[in-house]
C-alpha cells in the first residue's frame, strides 16, 4: 500500500471549557444510522481532544430520520433547546437552518449550492461549518470513470431517489463526461434493496463505470452497492475512502475524520462563546483519491499512470 498523508495537530488550550458548570447539550440532526455510528466515532474524540467530553461537561442528543422527515426531526430536537447542533448532509443542513434562527448550527458536509448568496469568509446569522459537496468533486468522481473504463462506453452516475439539489449535481456530472467526449446515464434507486436493479439497468446499456452520489445514503450501503457492481463487472467511484474498504474500486473526496476534526473546531469555539457568524464556513482542507488495483484488475480494467500519479494512496 502507498499512501501519503498529513496530520494537522491542533492545541487543545485554545478550546479549553470554563470551570466545571452544567454539562452543555449538543443536538445532531442526521439521515442514517450509519451516520450516528460515524458521528460517535469521528467527533466525540476531537470535542474530547478539545476539552469536550460526553458524560462529563457534554451531552449527546443525536435524532435520526430519512431526508423527507427531516423537517420533523429538526422541529423536535430545536424543541428541547440544545445549545448547539451540528447537522450532517444537505437535507440536515436545510432542515435545521429552517428550523431555528437562534440556536447554532455547524454543519457537516453542507452542498456549497444551498450557500448561494451566503459570504464564505463571514456568514453571519446562526450557521458555519465544512462544505463537502462541490460540483468540481462530483464532476472529478464522473471523469475517474471516463479514465478507468473502455473508450466509447457510457458512464454513469448513481443517486438515492430524492437527492437534495439533484439537478446541478447531475449537471456538473454530464459537463464532466461530455468533455470526455461520453454518453451519459443517470439512474436512481431507492430503499436498501433498490440499488442493484439500478446497476442491471445501467450494464445492460453498456456501463463499465459508475459515480456514487456524495450523499449519506451511497455511504450507509456502500458495501452492498459495491457486491452487486462487482456482480455486474462495474467499476464503482465513492465520495469517501471508507467506501474502497467497503468493496468500492476507488474514491474521490474530502477526507472524512478531518473534516469532522473542523466540526468539533466550531463546536468547542461556540461552546466559549464565539458567534457562529463570524466563524468562516470552510471548503475541505483535504480532498483524496484512492484506487483499488485489485478490485480494478478483477474486472478487466487498467488503471492509466497519469491517474495513478494523481492518487493519495493506491491499494496493490
Amino acid at each position: 500500500m502507498i499512501a501519503r498523508r498529513s496530520v494537522l495537530a491542533l492545541p487543545a488550550l485554545a478550546y479549553a471549557p470554563a470551570a466545571a458548570a452544567a454539562p452543555r447539550r449538543l443536538g445532531a440532526l442526521l439521515l442514517t444510522g450509519r451516520a450516528d455510528v460515524l458521528l460517535r466515532t469521528h467527533l466525540l474524540p476531537e470535542l474530547a481532544r478539545r476539552g469536550w467530553r460526553e458524560g462529563a461537561n457534554l451531552t449527546l442528543d443525536a435524532h435520526v430520520a430519512a431526508a423527507p422527515d427531516q423537517p420533523r426531526a429538526a422541529a423536535a430536537l430545536v424543541a428541547t433547546a440544545p445549545d448547539i447542533i451540528v447537522a450532517v448532509g444537505a437535507p440536515a443542513v436545510r432542515a435545521a437552518r429552517a428550523a431555528t434562527d437562534a440556536i447554532p448550527i455547524v454543519m457537516h458536509g453542507a452542498d456549497a449550492r444551498l450557500l448561494a448568496g451566503t459570504s464564505m469568509a463571514r456568514p453571519g446569522g446562526n450557521a458555519t461549518g465544512v462544505v463537502a459537496n462541490t460540483p468540481e468533486a462530483e464532476g472529478k468522481r464522473l471523469e475517474m470513470v471516463a479514465e478507468l473504463t473502455p473508450p466509447g462506453t457510457p458512464v454513469a452516475a448513481l443517486f438515492h431517489s430524492g437527492t437534495d439539489q439533484l439537478s446541478p449535481r447531475l449537471a456538473a456530472m454530464e459537463a464532466a463526461a461530455r468533455q470526455a467526449g461520453r454518453a451519459f446515464v443517470a439512474q436512481q434507486w431507492e430503499g436498501t434493496e433498490g440499488a442493484a436493479p439500478a446497476l442491471a439497468s445501467l450494464a445492460a446499456q453498456g456501463v463499465r463505470g459508475v459515480a456514487l452520489g456524495g450523499t449519506p445514503e451511497s455511504l450507509r450501503d456502500a458495501r452492498r452497492i459495491a457486491a452487486a457492481a462487482r456482480a455486474m463487472r462495474l467499476a464503482t467511484i465513492g465520495q469517501w475512502r471508507s467506501m474502497v474498504d467497503e468493496g468500492c474500486t476507488a474514491s474521490h473526496g474530502p477526507d472524512f475524520h478531518a473534516l469532522y476534526a473542523r466540526v468539533a473546531h466550531f463546536v468547542a469555539l461556540i461552546l466559549r462563546g464565539t458567534q457562529p457568524g463570524e466563524l468562516p464556513i470552510e471548503a475541505p482542507m483535504r480532498v483524496e483519491t484512492v484506487i483499488d488495483l485489485r478490485a480494478a484488475a478483477a474486472l478487466g480494467l487498467a488503471v492509466p499512470v497519469a491517474l495513478l500519479a494523481r492518487a493519495d494512496e493506491v491499494i496493490e
